[in-house]
Order: C-alpha cells, then structure tokens, then sequence
C-alpha cells in the first residue's frame, strides 16, 4: 500500500541531490565561457555575487581569480550543501526579489534560469528595473533565461527515474503549457518509503517580450546573446543571456 503524496516546496527535498542530479551540467565549461566573454567585454571578475547560487558549483568555478566570492540562494538546504561543499566562500540565505547590487562588486550573476521562476510579467519587468538602478558605473549584470525552443526540443518528452547515491528515488516529468507559456516540472520523490512531490514551475517568455523589458532605462548598455556564443539571440534561439553594463 502506497503512502500519501505530499506536496513541498521546491528544493526542500532534491536540494539534498541536487548536484547529482544536474550531473550533465558542464559548469565548469559554463564558468570558461562566462570569464573569457568577461575578459572580451572587459568587465572585470575580481568580485563576483551569485543572487541565485543554488549548491555554489558555477560560483565556484568562477572564484579563481576572484578576490571576492558571494553567492545568496532563497533555499536553506542549498546555502547549507554550498557551505559544505566550498566553506572558503561566503555563502547567505537570501531572496533574489529583494537584493541589489552591492558595493564593492564588479559582477553580479542571475543565472541557472531562475529568473524564469518569476512567473508575473509586471514582477519580472519591476525586478530589471530595480537592478539596473542599481547598478554603479563599474559594475556589471549577466541574467539568463531558457527560452520556448529549449523547452520545445529537450523538455516535451523528458520522463526518467532515478536512483540517487543517498537511497531516493526520483521520478522527474515535464509538462509545458505553450499557450500560457508555462513549463512545469514534477519531481516525485521516495523517500524513506514516503512519497513527496516538488512542483517547479516556470515561466517561459518569447525573446522579443524579454528583450522589451530591458530596454528603456538610460544609462545602460544591453547586449543580448544567445548563451554559450557570441552571437545576437533572436526569436528561435534556446537560451538567452542579457549582459547589462553602466556607462
């Protein structure tokens, strides 16, 4: 007889299996990427803050010449597996939605698509705002977004089970709503022979509303690429990365 399914929030579970989990994420090729576009651009990496850490790991291998490493996360269990995982960073429980750039840092990151968590237009659109205000001439923003034909090409027919090294059991399925442009992913976890869902929903915009969003406050310097590459995004690219700097 199988136990009731109950629902948690996001990561309070899989935080625990986390970096098993995204184990085909290259962060590290990821981190090269973002430092030699860095180096290209010339903004500098000597202190870097991550508004959505997650386990630490791109922060990470962004630290290596970084005399300043910062990485904030709105989930407990993930500050606490960065912690242990890197204690030589500095690592703090805190909400995306209500931090800005602080003094004293060259480069702000929000990346690992968490801004797609923001599901609201007006929410979103009010958070760029904010940070760009926020942002001092010297300093630099890299946000990103996973984008419809992400989603269209890898998300549709994903449904796998796992095993994790800890003794969960993962069951992990998509479902993307495309008319309300909403992907929602269910993770059913086993554990302990209890049953629990996390439920993680995304919003997932067209470039051209993303891109309307950014453009209209003076005094910054956008450039949207598509993420990976050096290349303008557009319409049917798969991953968008916004680079704001300050005159």
């Amino acid at each position: 007889m199988s136990h009731p399914l109950h629902i948690i929030p996001p990561y309070s579970r899989s935080a625990d299996f986390y970096d098993e989990l995204m184990a085909d994420i290259d962060y590290e090729g990821w981190a090269e990427y973002l430092l030699d576009l860095s180096a290209e651009l010339n903004i500098p990496t000597d202190a870097i803050i991550d508004f959505s850490c997650g386990t630490g790991t791109l922060l990470h291998h962004l630290s290596a010449k970084a005399r300043q490493i910062r990485g904030l996360d709105i989930s407990e269990s993930m500050i606490q597996q960065a912690k242990t995982k890197y204690p030589k960073h500095e690592w703090l429980v805190g909400d995306m939605m209500t931090a800005t750039m602080p003094e004293g840092f060259s480069l702000g990151i929000n990346l690992h698509d968490s801004l797609n968590y923001i599901k609201e237009t007006e929410v979103l659109q009010h958070y760029i705002h904010r940070m760009q205000k926020s942002c001092k001439p010297g300093q630099s923003l890299y946000f990103d977004f996973a984008l419809p034909a992400l989603i269209e090409k890898y998300f549709i027919h994903q449904d796998e089970t796992k095993h994790m090294q800890n003794g969960d059991i993962v069951h992990r399925r998509h479902k993307y709503l495309k008319e309300k442009n909403l992907c929602l992913t269910y993770l059913e976890i086993t554990h302990r022979g209890q049953r629990v869902l996390e439920i993680h929903p995304q919003r997932i915009w067209p470039f051209h509303e993303l891109k309307e969003m950014f453009i209209g406050l003076p005094g910054q310097n956008l450039l949207f690429l598509e993420e990976f590459s050096y290349l303008e995004a557009h319409e049917h690219s798969e991953r968008l990365l916004v680079v704001i700097t300050h005159d």
